[in-house]
């Protein structure tokens, strides 16, 4: 990140000049500068420049410049253009920031009116000296011009409280003649002062104008809250109601867990199960007969298969039989034929 400083403008202990070799930097960016803000002198002079993106609904890349009187922001992407100068005096607090509550490259500056988060600065720690260092000088000019201003005011306000005074002492000295001393007693008022003690007066009382600011105090802090809260950037926003509607549903999650433990507990003990000791019967009983028809049918099945295979064996048997008595009938009558014939002839027989 470049640190460019003006060589002729600023030459304090607190800031730091460049290198001869960013000269021509300076005077690149100081054109720049008064080039998008003509509203600024010609006399403001550049102290420095950083590179970085202002934090908003999206991240708007663009040169944040510094100095002795102003902070200016410029960015132009793709012809979105955007700027704004914020006066040093009008700076409140500048603090270090987070881009997503978890990179820690930003810096935050705040005004009476609005927040600025400049993130993807380098060397955030650097860039927040400067400009820290920056702000405390102008308010210490400032803050020196206010006493000067307040003590001048003071010499006057104590010439004209010497005069009033003087003549204020002319008009008592005037006042104080015998005719006036011959007044009432003194023990008079005290009488009187002792008469009123017994009453309390109304001045005690709190009265509706003290209640009415009281509760307009309460409801402009809510309301600054409130736009406090619109003012943040989206991102923000959002990453804060995801964290409040998890810790919601971990609580939620937490108490279903303890209802159900405490449901388990009384199951376990036997509470609450008389109501039901009788349809658990009942259930019991009608489960048990649906499995006795289960295993009847089952039995059933196997004895008919066992039947059927039966049944399939003493086919097979039979036809077995059938074929042995044909093979023996076909025996004997070759053997027949054969004793019927002449001896001493061949016969053929077939087996």
């Amino acid at each position: 990140m470049p640190s460019v400083v003006h060589p002729s403008s600023h030459t304090e202990d607190d800031i730091e000049l460049p290198t001869p070799s960013k000269f021509g930097l300076v005077r690149l960016h100081e054109s720049r500068f008064h080039h998008h803000f003509p509203a600024v002198s010609s006399e403001e002079h550049l102290i420095n420049y950083y590179h970085c993106a202002l934090v908003s609904d999206i991240l708007l890349q663009g040169f944040l410049y510094l100095s002795k009187n102003y902070f200016a922001f410029y960015s132009n992407i793709f012809g979105y253009k955007t700027k704004f100068l914020i006066p040093v005096g009008s700076v409140t607090k500048i603090t270090k920031e987070r881009v997503a509550k978890i990179i820690p490259n930003a810096i935050g500056i705040t005004t009476h009116d609005e927040k600025y988060v400049f993130g993807s600065l380098l060397s955030r720690d650097a860039s927040y000296r400067l400009i820290y260092k920056i702000w405390k000088k102008a308010s210490c000019e400032r803050e020196m011009e206010d006493e000067s201003f307040t003590s001048s005011s003071s010499d006057q306000t104590t010439t004209d409280d010497a005069s009033s005074l003087s003549t204020k002492i002319k008009k008592e000295h005037v006042r104080k003649s015998p005719s006036s001393r011959s007044s009432s007693p003194p023990w008079h008022n005290l009488k009187s002062t002792s008469s009123k003690t017994g009453t309390v007066s109304p001045k005690c009382q709190p009265s509706n104008s003290v209640v009415w600011s009281i509760t307009k105090d309460c409801f402009g802090k809510v309301e600054e809250t409130f736009v406090s809260i619109c003012k943040l950037p989206r991102t923000s926003v959002l990453l804060a109601v995801s964290s409040v509607l998890l810790v919601l549903l971990f609580f939620s999650a937490t108490f279903l867990m303890y209802r159900i433990s405490v449901v388990h507990r009384r199951m376990t003990n036997g509470e609450h199960l008389q109501p039901f000791s009788k349809l658990k019967q009942k259930q019991n009983k009608l489960g048990q007969t649906k499995i006795v028809t289960e295993e009847v049918i089952q039995l059933t099945d196997n004895l008919q298969n066992r039947i059927n295979q039966l049944v399939m064996v003493r086919k097979s048997l039979a036809e077995l039989m059938d074929v042995t008595i044909q093979d023996k009938n076909s025996c004997n009558t070759q053997k027949e034929k054969v004793a019927d014939t002449a001896p001493g002839q061949w016969v053929a027989v077939g087996t």
